[in-house]
């Protein structure tokens, strides 16, 4: 399996953030990735991802992240094309979503990925790829 993490989710990964009522965020980003590795699936990273994380992380825990996956197999980089961001801008504004969200759902369909994400605006975008939250995809024993 593929599944492309949102940036929100690698932000909680990499801060270790909690949610409304101390919901361990950063705890089930972590499991996820983990599950992940441990299923030997794939996950999907874009230069979209990358720049998004910059604005909020250092980019040396970036790249040191994305070689640890890298090196174990886990991770395929992905550049988004010029027509992912010209049918996001139509989407973003069709759905009245963020056109971030917008590319980010056509990346995780155009690599036949599951969204993983925690943000509600991929609500108005399920049609266009199959959305999961990273604690639905760790088993009941991991979480």
């Amino acid at each position: 399996m593929k599944y492309y993490i949102d940036t929100c989710v690698w932000l909680d990964h990499l801060e270790n953030r909690s949610g409304p009522g101390g919901r361990p965020l950063g705890s089930h980003a972590t499991r996820l990735i983990l599950e992940i590795v441990r299923k030997k699936d794939t996950i999907i990273f874009s230069d979209l991802n990358q720049n998004e994380l910059k604005n909020k992380i250092s980019a040396q825990d970036i790249d040191s992240a994305i070689e640890i996956l890298k090196a174990m197999q886990a991770l395929e980089t992905v550049i988004v094309k010029q027509e992912s961001y010209k049918e996001g801008q139509k989407l973003a504004k069709e759905r009245n979503v963020p056109l971030g969200d917008a590319v980010h759902a056509l990346i995780a369909k155009e690599n036949n990925a599951t969204l993983i994400t925690q943000d509600r605006d991929f609500e108005r975008l399920r049609d266009i790829t199959k959305i999961m939250k990273p604690e639905d995809v760790i088993p009941n024993r991991a979480l």
